[in-house]
């Protein structure tokens, strides 16, 4: 056998087997609506804890940084942050806008993972007395991924309408979030493609032995 041809055995067998190497385990750390609620959990436990003791404001920074984008860092600390002698704290108050809401964390809490926005929103029925009074409505948190593919909180939304504020998704953007949701469906797609790759080398490879 010529060296031309055992080059090509070789391409062929690199690309048949590439596919099946380093592609089986998934690459996201939001997929699941048990990985969203788990870290709307997380969030809003860092924001609680902001109350416990004073803190520089690098130290604020670092426990809500992973959660959060900075602008929504901002607005929760304009609105909820408190400073003596030096170090910020935040007080227990009814009323906390840019908390995570008190969702049930349950089936009543609705998700949409879309590709580049996660949608967590939940119905909370009217209180007609009490020191805080509301109508019959929806609160919503979106999560959007950042360039460095992070998911971070960057929306709150206290009167959210699922029929109109949810962005539809684009058929594109629906098919790669179904092959990101399923790595055994993007394997085969990858595998496919490569049988096809190969197959081509192949169909060369016996024309060029023949000759």
């Amino acid at each position: 056998m010529g060296r031309n041809k055992r080059m090509l055995l070789l391409v062929f067998s690199i690309l048949f087997f590439f596919p099946l190497i380093g592609q089986a385990a998934p690459v996201t750390t939001m997929e699941t609506r048990e990985d969203v609620l788990g870290f709307l959990h997380e969030a809003f436990q860092a924001q609680v804890s902001l109350s416990e003791v004073g803190r520089t404001e690098e130290e604020i920074n670092s426990i809500l940084k992973p959660y959060f984008t900075n602008s929504y860092n901002q607005l929760f600390k304009k609105e909820n942050m408190v400073e003596e002698n030096g170090l910020q704290f935040t007080y227990g108050t009814d009323f906390a806008p840019y908390y995570i809401p008190f969702f049930q964390f349950s089936d009543q809490t609705e998700i949409v993972i879309n590709k580049n926005n996660i949608y967590v929103y939940e119905f909370f029925k009217g209180v007609n007395e009490g020191p805080v009074i509301y109508k019959d409505h929806y609160e919503a948190i979106i999560l959007k991924k950042e360039h460095t593919r992070d998911w971070k909180i960057s929306e709150y939304v206290y009167d959210f309408n699922p029929s109109t504020d949810i962005a539809p998704e684009r058929e594109e953007e629906k098919k790669n979030s179904l092959e990101k949701n399923n790595p055994l469906l993007t394997l085969m797609i990858s595998t496919l493609h490569h049988i096809k790759l190969t197959a081509s080398f192949f169909n060369h490879y016996i024309a060029f032995g023949n000759e």
